[in-house]
């Protein structure tokens, strides 16, 4: 690393001493009540993930609260506007990103509007690739002046420490992502992340266990975002690196993940044949007994379903999920009290879980027990108020009720939560808000990308608008058809 202009040849200092010269530089402004920007520079990922966790466990041990923005904003591209009229407490450092995605409009705002990072005494580290930093110094010159140091982590570490960070960071924020906790946007980030650090690595035999962990979770990430030929790719070359490797825990993951993208392409009996996989493998691991029930749900096999969801549950007692799975397979049989139950055990054991909420509102819906069923959608929407769902779901009940003013509102919000291409829970916001065609065009989109949503959709009490129109049936086909 070295501290200068980029044009600038200094020795290169450790991190360590980088950091420590960010955080004091930071500091400084924050006493004397200035602004500071200060540019780190980096070629590879796992420099810039070190020296940014050592700044970031620096500025939090000081009081500061760290504020991530990654570049452009959702709703803002002019981010200078955006702080203008939203500026930071005093103790707020913004860590930036990905300044290039934003170019070249961003230079301009950067450069007209300068003044606003004085006038609101912003402090911030931009991280920027090298090229970035040349595009800022070149084309928002009135910008660059204002910066304060620039400090360029330019060395590469040695491999160990390549494959080191790189596996620590091949599970950043997964875990999150695969509860649904995690934007659009910030999926892709993460995806951005670890495909950069494959380039990194390079194809060594010392790189194998990394390119393992960055594939496997890869796959877990694509699927999340459903582009399931990129999940199947990485998830594939995550078993076959596993195996090579004999590290039989995440060879297990993989057969698990690969029946996730099966199940989810409607591809049931390789689905099954993965999970069983996983489950020859790792008997006690309990997530494939709960998908193989998930599988066997879809295929309306329930008394299956419900087997291996108890047999998760014998395994893994405060295991949440086959808890509220089991709920779903008792509310499609129609066992509505054995349906509360189940949600109720999952709420129980987490209640902070959002999903069994809204799998109980959906029970007490087809009792008819109306008020109840807004409470618990309430709940959930209270828990996870960025899943559009509940809000959908109170959008349904409010149409049944005749409130059209409440229809309004909370479809509003469930259709600007909802992601575009969530093609199934579109039909079902289009179905409650009276939208024939768009919801007819939507289901159809969402059935030819996941099948495995076709039984459902013949009950989903938010496709009850549109049922009675035969292009419904021609749509969802014949239930023994599809299942074979």
């Amino acid at each position: 690393m070295k501290t200068s202009s980029l044009s600038a040849q200094i020795k290169p200092i450790p991190v360590e001493e980088g950091v420590r010269l960010m955080a004091a530089d930071l500091e400084r402004a924050h006493r004397f009540n200035k602004a500071h920007l200060l540019f780190g520079v980096y070629r590879a990922e796992s420099t810039r993930a070190r020296a940014e966790a050592l700044l970031e466990a620096g500025l939090q041990a000081q009081g500061f609260h760290i504020e991530r923005v990654r570049l452009p904003l959702p709703d803002e591209p002019d981010w200078p506007y955006y702080v203008h009229f939203h500026p930071p407490d005093g103790d707020t450092v913004f860590f930036v990103y990905d300044l290039r995605r934003a170019f070249p409009e961003m230079l301009q705002y950067l450069n007209y509007r300068r003044e606003i990072f004085v006038e609101q005494r912003v402090r911030a580290v931009f991280w920027v690739l090298e090229e970035e930093a040349r595009e800022v110094a070149l084309k928002a010159p009135d910008f660059w002046a204002f910066r304060g140091q620039v400090l360029e982590f330019l060395e590469l570490p040695p491999p160990r420490e390549r494959v080191e960070a790189a596996r620590e960071l091949s599970w950043w924020g997964f875990h999150e992502v695969r509860e649904g906790y995690e934007s659009p946007q910030e999926i892709k980030d993460r995806i951005a992340l670890r495909e950069r650090l494959l380039e990194e690595l390079g194809e060594e035999d010392e790189t194998v266990a990394a390119r393992a962990e960055l594939h496997y979770t890869l796959g877990g990430l694509y699927w999340a975002k459903r582009e399931y030929d990129r999940a199947l790719e990485h998830t594939l070359r995550a078993l076959a690196l596993a195996h090579r490797t004999a590290n039989e825990r995440l060879e297990t993951w993989a057969w698990n993940g690969l029946g996730n993208v099966y199940t989810d392409l409607g591809r049931y009996e390789e689905a099954i044949a993965a999970y069983q996989k996983a489950i020859e493998l790792d008997p006690k691991f309990t997530w494939p007994w709960n998908n193989l029930g998930t599988v066997y749900d879809d295929l309306g096999r329930y008394e299956e379903a419900i087997a291996a969801y108890q047999k998760a549950i014998e395994l893994d007692p405060q295991f949440t999920w086959p808890w509220n799975n089991l709920g779903t397979v008792y509310d499609d049989l129609g066992r509505y009290e054995e349906a509360i139950a189940a949600y109720q055990k999952a709420i129980e054991l987490d209640p902070q879980f959002a999903a069994p909420w809204n799998g109980l509102g959906n029970v007490y819906y087809q009792q008819g027990r109306r008020e109840e069923a807004i409470q618990a959608y309430q709940q959930a929407i209270e828990l996870d108020p960025r899943n559009a769902v509940p809000y959908s779901s109170v959008a349904r009940v409010y149409r049944r009720l005749g409130e059209q003013d409440k229809v309004a509102e909370y479809s509003a919000k469930a259709r600007e939560l909802m992601s575009p291409d969530d093609w199934y829970n579109r039909a079902c916001l289009e179905s409650i808000c009276g939208n024939t065609e768009a919801a007819l065009e939507n289901l159809r989109q969402a059935l030819e990308e996941r099948p495995a949503q076709r039984d459902w959709a013949k009950h989903d009490p938010d496709l009850e608008w549109i049922r009675d129109d035969p292009r419904f049936w021609e749509i969802v086909g014949d239930y023994q058809q599809i299942s074979g």
